[in-house]
């Protein structure tokens, strides 16, 4: 008997949407700051980064670290512009379309709240120039999880838009299927916002449902080789050549 393959599947109570605005792989979002920084490390790729202390080329566009989170996983963008109006503690927005029209009142308006009574009152760090009620994008998209998985939602990884952050959060089989909507804070308290469609909104990254054994230890002789191989592999070379680390440790 053939096993049954698991897939992660995407609905949109919006017609049409599903072609316009999809959500898409993280790995195909190109922000302009990246764009920027690929230029730069292009025309200076022969330059020693003013920090460095070993002399190795060194530049943002080539961090693997940044890179591996912003590409995981899917993006939620908003499928058209949004219209925000603020004056702490009211807000008003608006729309070209109407959603629950659109959708044949399956999905809520774009736009809802979180009062401060949901977050703001247990907090004592709330950031203070933020307005005090948690600004809801309700989007039109639903998605099945398949068993044994849950999908995590988080701010976009590295996204260059200081006017918000977005909530974390899960959605797990266990409870049917999960509506994305896209909690955040909005950092200001007044002031007319226009949430331009296609802004990416959200990041999901797909994790194993399990519970991983883990142990914390003293540094010992086999971390230390190990640390040994690793640094060799990072500095053998004037330009630190990823591709190489990678490949030794697949065979490993």
């Amino acid at each position: 008997m053939w096993k049954k393959k698991n897939k992660l599947t995407f609905y949109c109570s919006v017609e049409g949407v599903e072609q316009t605005m999809p959500i898409i792989p993280a790995k195909e979002i190109k922000y302009d700051w990246i764009k920027r920084a690929a230029l730069s490390f292009t025309e200076k790729k022969l330059d020693v980064s003013p920090t460095s202390q070993d002399g190795k080329i060194r530049h943002t566009s080539r961090c693997p670290g940044i890179f591996q989170i912003k590409n995981q996983g899917w993006i939620v963008r908003t499928w058209q512009d949004i219209e925000l109006d603020v004056n702490d503690p009211e807000y008003s927005w608006r729309t070209p379309l109407n959603q629950v029209k659109l959708s044949n009142d399956i999905s809520m308006d774009d736009v809802s709240h979180h009062t401060e009574m949901m977050l703001k009152q247990y907090l004592e760090n709330w950031p203070e120039n933020a307005f005090s009620q948690i600004i809801k994008i309700n989007t039109p998209w639903y998605v099945k999880v398949p068993k044994g998985y849950v999908l995590n939602q988080f701010h976009p990884s590295y996204l260059d838009d200081n006017r918000f952050t977005s909530l974390p959060g899960t959605y797990s089989p266990d409870y049917g299927m999960g509506t994305i909507n896209v909690p955040m804070i909005w950092h200001s308290k007044k002031g007319k916002y226009l949430i331009k469609a296609g802004t990416p909104i959200a990041q999901l990254i797909l994790s194993k449902k399990e519970d991983m054994p883990f142990e914390n230890k003293v540094v010992d002789e086999q971390f230390k080789k190990e640390e040994k191989v690793k640094n060799i592999l990072e500095t053998m070379n004037f330009k630190r050549i990823y591709k190489n680390i990678i490949d030794y440790y697949k065979e490993k």
